[in-house]
């Protein structure tokens, strides 16, 4: 019995694995750049002082690519390093913040104004709707923050959010809160270029690691 017991008791999807491994590989790739032992010499002030001569136009083009970037589906987490790198670890956030609320209100409101009366009858024909409901019977706030731990693209999570009946202000303070931890823990990897990682960042990705799993385990036992 207690064998059986123990088969059945769902296991961590891949995805969560992959995303923890990616993590790591990427903090270890970091610190070894930044040792020296490869020769490989960063440029981050030179790539600094171009976007401080820039001006306004820097932060603003940044923006703008990273909330079409984000609903076409490429890592955010490769523009959150950007930023980190371009900006400095303080100035990224205040940067990020408005582009990922721009890019999260966008993709909700395509997928809500073009394509969820389609697609929810085609759920409903194939008997999937009740995913979508399920969401909907739950707090928007909880739903979309923790939407931000689950391992697929950041511009998916929005189209598919976008088509549950969501209040949308919820849905973006949901999704935004979900997020910060990741605009903080990217960031920083991205300052790292010139800054040396400190205590808090090592704490907050030890938290977001904790909280993925978490996230996901909670996922999988909703859905068995």
């Amino acid at each position: 019995m207690n064998g059986g017991a123990e088969e059945s008791r769902p296991g961590l999807p891949r995805n969560t694995w992959r995303l923890v491994a990616f993590m790591v590989v990427l903090v270890a790739a970091i610190l070894l750049l930044r040792s020296g032992m490869l020769g490989f010499e960063w440029s981050a002030q030179e790539l600094q002082r171009k976007v401080s001569e820039a001006g306004w136009a820097g932060p603003l083009l940044f923006i703008c690519g990273f909330i079409l970037l984000t609903n076409m589906m490429f890592p955010t987490s490769i523009m959150l390093l950007a930023a980190g790198l371009l900006f400095g670890g303080s100035f990224a956030l205040a940067v990020t913040i408005p582009a990922a609320l721009l890019a999260y209100a966008l993709g909700y409101l395509l997928s809500a104004i073009f394509a969820r009366d389609t697609v929810r009858r085609l759920l409903e024909r194939m008997g999937w709707l009740r995913i979508l409901e399920r969401f909907e019977q739950r707090s928007a706030f909880r739903v979309s923050f923790a939407a931000r731990y689950v391992p697929i693209p950041v511009g998916a999570q929005s189209y598919l959010l976008g088509l549950a009946r969501l209040p949308f202000l919820p849905y973006l303070l949901g999704s935004l809160a979900g997020s910060l931890p990741w605009f903080f823990i990217y960031t920083q990897l991205g300052a790292s270029a010139t800054v040396r990682l400190r205590a808090p960042f090592w704490i907050g990705l030890a938290v977001c690691v904790i909280l993925v799993i978490a996230t996901d385990r909670w996922w999988h036992r909703k859905r068995s």
